[in-house]
């Protein structure tokens, strides 16, 4: 345990009513201090998987019996890190997955190494995976210290697993690194070691792996070939703002309908004649649907003004709200909505929490305010989760 530790526990006993308060504020700089720092997920036949972990902070801390976990892992299953000795600032501590070996842990040369033996049941994923390291045994937002997601098949569907990173503000929703598979060896890292601004920005793939030292120069790096938009999944796969039929790069066709005697643009062809409307080729919709493009709900949005502040909620028959697809003009995962008249968003079928809603009918509420004019905006649709037979 941190002389820093001990004080916030310290504090914790005296102040009584303002524990969880205090005690959330002398902490998160600690936890803030050691980050995920590079992971190889794809090592070659023979060569365990590894994570590196970096303390950024200014003096040492102590990580006995933090965790790690891909969240798949069973109960009691997950990776516990045994290091007694407090690891100092700047110094790297290698963790070497599923593999038996003889632990290194003096810091001499900067670097501790340890093995988490065979009975975990944390396996890292090539194609698509995720990996989150806690404070304690016992996982939740309050002891989820970093967090990292990454796909190379070009689809993400981890989502549900993001849910404590998400509500600890360190992740955005349905998000992951996006890599091309590179074949064995390669790993991903952080642009530069504890480079950390929360976001998938801060991730690169890199061809010489460094565990244990500086991660690699600009020039070593692979920078991967910007991914083409998909016309038909409902995500923004180019990452220029635009999903779908709101993006240039894709072409009219039937998922992106264009009368040939209409000469307005695809963007134009999508905004509704109503405030809110559900695109009806994608209601019902099933998040297992064999077809990818009728795995979420389109809804646009046409308001009128730009000057209008919108929130869209989805809501079961007894009048709950069940997730917040957009407040006072703020998406999920961080989109900005604001100074947009027309536009869409997607519904997959969850709840707030991650979690897959019941099949039903639900009811998208929009509701707006002109803040030049004061006038309001409100308007509904019907949209149906189904489930495939």
């Amino acid at each position: 345990m941190t002389a820093r530790d001990d004080q916030t526990h310290r504090f914790r006993f005296q102040t009584g009513v303002s524990l969880i308060w205090l005690t959330i504020l002398l902490a998160s700089p600690v936890h803030s201090s050691v980050l995920i720092n590079e992971v190889a997920f794809d090592e070659p036949t023979g060569s365990p998987d590894w994570v590196e972990l970096f303390v950024t902070g200014s003096g040492p801390v102590s990580i006995n019996n933090w965790t790690l976990d891909d969240e798949d892992a069973a109960s009691g299953k997950e990776i516990k890190i045994h290091l007694s000795t407090p690891v100092p600032a700047g110094a790297y501590v290698v963790v070497y997955v599923d593999a038996q070996g003889t632990d290194d842990t003096d810091f001499s040369d900067n670097l501790a190494v340890v093995y988490t033996g065979t009975a975990t049941t944390v396996s890292l994923a090539a194609t698509e995976d995720e990996l989150s390291l806690y404070s304690a045994g016992s996982q939740s937002t309050a002891t989820l210290v970093d967090f990292a997601a990454w796909v190379t098949d070009g689809r993400y569907d981890g989502v549900r697993d993001q849910t404590a990173a998400i509500d600890a503000g360190i992740w955005s929703s349905g998000t992951a690194v996006a890599l091309d598979d590179l074949g064995k060896g390669y790993s991903l890292g952080r642009s530069k070691d504890g480079a950390d601004s929360n976001s998938v920005g801060d991730w690169v793939a890199f061809s010489t792996p460094t565990p244990g030292a500086q991660n690699l120069r600009e020039a070593e790096r692979i920078e991967p070939e910007p991914r083409p938009e998909d016309c038909r999944n409902g995500r923004d796969d180019d990452e220029d703002g635009d999903v779908d039929c709101s993006d240039d790069e894709c072409s009219p066709g039937e998922e992106c309908p264009v009368s040939p005697a209409d000469d307005r643009t695809q963007e134009q062809a999508l905004i509704p004649e109503r405030p809110i409307q559900v695109d009806g080729s994608r209601n019902p919709f099933s998040p297992d649907d064999p077809d990818a493009a009728r795995r979420s709900a389109r809804i646009t949005f046409n308001v009128g003004s730009p000057t209008v502040t919108k929130t869209i909620r989805v809501v079961d028959v007894r009048g709950e709200t069940v997730v917040e697809l957009m407040n006072n003009d703020v998406g999920l995962g961080g989109s900005a909505y604001s100074g947009t008249a027309s536009g869409s968003v997607f519904w997959d079928g969850r709840n707030s929490g991650g979690e897959l809603a019941p099949i039903g009918i639900y009811i998208v509420y929009l509701e707006g305010m002109d803040s030049v004019t004061g006038g309001q905006v409100t308007e509904k649709d019907i949209v149906v989760l189904g489930r495939r037979f």
